[in-house]
């Protein structure tokens, strides 16, 4: 961090020459395209998450509609807030008066600014940004026969509900979005790229990113992979990589867009 903070006041590029390929839905790019071209990176943009909110919500719907007094409501993306916003203005719901009796806890700081931006009031944010750590704390906080839901993407990982439910808790668990592959002519260029050995780093904010990316293009992924290393912004993203790309080089200390950027202008000044 004092590297990083250093670099900033001499205003050296600590990326300068390096071109990072930005992995993120094209409506949430262009923070982290900035702070990667703030330390001197080209940035490539290739989205290989969509968000695409789900046709029918019924179980969500009726949720928001309900009389029914939640101990927790639980977010764990920014993708979900956007979701929740859109279902509460459909349905003609006060999310502030249906939940005002609710506490609320969001996976990290951009989810709960996110939430807090229409008036709900978060009150629990884990120290690590992943559903184990949000499961663990709101554990902690005792959850025993208290009522949760959970909104969230239709393949979002188990493990927060399981955690959940096995410590006495009765958890409502109800996507609201999916996600889906990259465009064709989108992983064309990009492959170009890849083979060209022009992409000196491939940046993962998320598992979903890792599984659409090697899906995309499957049993290319070795030649693809041989010139370009592997960023990830935490330890569910990186055990995704490492389960479908093979590896990872780098993983975020703070697992969060800046905290990736540090970690990888770290790793590049000291190179």
């Amino acid at each position: 961090m004092i590297s990083f903070i250093l670099l900033n006041i001499m205003n050296v590029p600590a990326l300068k020459r390096t071109t990072i390929m930005i992995t993120r839905p094209r409506h949430q790019a262009a923070e982290l395209q900035a702070l990667f071209e703030a330390q001197g990176a080209a940035a490539f943009l290739l989205p290989t998450v969509e968000i695409r909110p789900l046709a029918q919500t019924p179980e969500a719907d009726a949720a928001l509609l309900s009389n029914l007094l939640y101990d927790w409501l639980l977010i764990t993306s920014v993708n979900a807030v956007s979701q929740l916003q859109a279902r509460a203005q459909a349905l003609n719901v006060d999310l502030t008066a249906r939940f005002s009796q609710t506490a609320i806890a969001a996976i990290g700081p951009k989810t709960a600014s996110a939430l807090e931006s229409l008036g709900l009031n978060v009150t629990l944010i884990p120290e690590r940004h992943v559903g184990e750590a949000l499961a663990e704390a709101l554990i902690k906080s005792g959850v025993s026969h208290q009522q949760i839901l959970t909104l969230r993407s239709q393949l979002a990982r188990p493990e927060l509900v399981e955690q959940l439910r096995a410590a006495g808790a009765r958890v409502d668990d109800y996507p609201l979005y999916t996600s889906i592959a990259p465009d064709q002519t989108e992983t064309t260029a990009a492959r170009q790229a890849l083979l060209k050995g022009e992409i000196n780093w491939i940046s993962f904010t998320s598992a979903s990113a890792v599984e659409n990316f090697a899906q995309a293009f499957k049993d290319e992924l070795p030649e693809l992979l041989q010139q370009t290393k592997i960023a990830s912004i935490g330890p569910v993203t990186s055990a995704k990589a490492r389960e479908c790309l093979g590896r990872v080089d780098l993983e975020a200390t703070d697992h969060t867009l800046l905290g990736l950027v540090q970690s990888l202008s770290l790793q590049e000044s000291a190179a």
